[in-house]
């Protein structure tokens, strides 16, 4: 989500107490604009279907905006950090280095919402083995605990696995050609991972919230590689103008293959060929926006949200469950209840995550990050100068 790191070889965010808290998890001059847009979008993406959800829980009759939403949001995600990890693993970095800024990344905020749970649901809410599952986030390999104990933390399972194989990958994948093959190998392998896992729970099938094959990590591989291809295209072109006009046309003619036929009611079936289009059609995004971002992603407003996707995305669970009180006061007082009334119900969902989300960016994200860094620091000093690095090399994530 996206779940990234700046470099900091001096280990300085901690050189005095007050740094702990301060900072940012992408410097200013060393993102993409367009990028960092798009983690709010998906951000906000992941709470559309959500809020949809808790409509047909608190009212008699739900939204059918929101009843036609897809819960894809995350899968853009998913290619978004595949893009931002590969342009910032320029390979100077040790396994164990990269490995501890991924933690302190990841961990802090995932913890923090393990205790909010444990004590609100009480400790017969998880067994012993699931907390050793999601505290060593080796849930993603374990079928009957994909989903994790945290809401909406099956992505960041599903993530880890991803971090600790980006290294292997990019080893073995050093020219544009490879990660065509790597893409293509993905599409199979997760296409073919989702149907073995449906016929061995073909019971699942009918409900999303039990279906093991779409939280396992074979079955989410696809995004991925197409993240890592539309970096490698990013990286290797020279015409950037021309370039982005190419991949805004693919990512029009893409949605209009999506929502034009058939295709948008095949992303949740057996086969589900509408999902790859989707895929494919958020890296092309992804790339077109890296090269040349809409003025709405350079927004101040999408620049802020993104600097604090994490955290929307992991807190909104427990906020949008508690808000159907609102909603059912905001459809009561919309003269034209329907699709308008979701849409404030939307808009005032995400005001009050993003306000929450300040929040736990500053007193629990950015801590966790500046300790990260420091320990690297650290490392580094006790152990030989570190490699030089490209200064053109634009560092993406966190």
């Amino acid at each position: 989500m996206l779940l990234g790191f700046a470099r900091n070889p001096g280990g300085e965010a901690l050189q005095n107490s007050g740094k702990l808290f301060s900072g940012a998890l992408v410097p200013v001059d060393k993102k993409l604009a367009g990028i960092h847009g798009l983690r709010a979008a998906a951000a906000i993406i992941v709470m559309l279907p959500h809020v949809g959800f808790q409509l047909i829980l608190a009212l008699p009759h739900g939204s059918p905006a929101a009843m036609a939403l897809s819960g894809f949001g995350v899968h853009l995600f998913f290619v978004l950090s595949a893009f931002s990890l590969f342009a910032s693993h320029a390979g100077d970095e040790n396994y164990p280095e990269y490995a501890i800024k991924r933690f302190f990344r990841i961990a802090p905020l995932f913890y923090a919402m393990m205790a909010f749970y444990f004590f609100t649901l009480g400790p017969q809410s998880i067994s012993l083995a699931e907390f050793v599952l999601n505290l060593t986030f080796t849930f993603g390999l374990v079928p009957d605990a994909l989903r994790s104990t945290v809401a909406g933390g099956w992505s960041v399972g599903v993530e880890m696995i991803f971090y600790a194989l980006l290294p292997l990958i990019l080893m073995i994948c050093r020219k544009p050609g490879a990660f065509v093959v790597l893409a293509s190998v993905g599409a199979v392998v997760s296409w073919g991972s989702y149907r073995m896992i449906l016929d061995a729970n073909p019971h699942r099938e009918i409900s999303m919230t039990n279906n093991p094959a779409f939280y396992s990590f074979s079955s989410n591989i696809a995004p991925f590689c197409l993240g890592l291809l539309a970096f490698a295209i990013y990286r290797s072109v020279r015409n950037r103008d021309l370039a982005a006009k190419v991949a805004a046309a693919t990512s029009l003619a893409l949605l209009i293959l999506l929502i034009a036929t058939p295709l948008i009611d095949e992303t949740r079936t057996p086969n589900r060929p509408g999902a790859f289009i989707l895929f494919a059609l958020f890296a092309t995004v992804t790339l077109w926006q890296a090269l040349k971002p809409s003025w709405l992603l350079r927004t101040r407003l999408m620049q802020h949200l993104g600097e604090r996707s994490y955290s929307l995305y992991l807190i909104q669970f427990p906020i949008i469950g508690t808000l159907h009180p609102l909603y059912k006061v905001i459809y009561k007082a919309v003269p034209l209840p329907g699709n308008w009334a979701y849409v404030i119900c939307v808009g005032a969902t995400v005001a009050i995550v993003a306000i929450a989300a300040n929040v736990t960016y500053h007193l629990i994200e950015l801590p966790g990050v500046n300790l990260g860094r420091w320990i690297v620091g650290r490392f580094r000093q006790k152990g030989p100068a570190p490699a030089v690095v490209n200064s053109n090399q634009p560092a993406l994530v966190r």
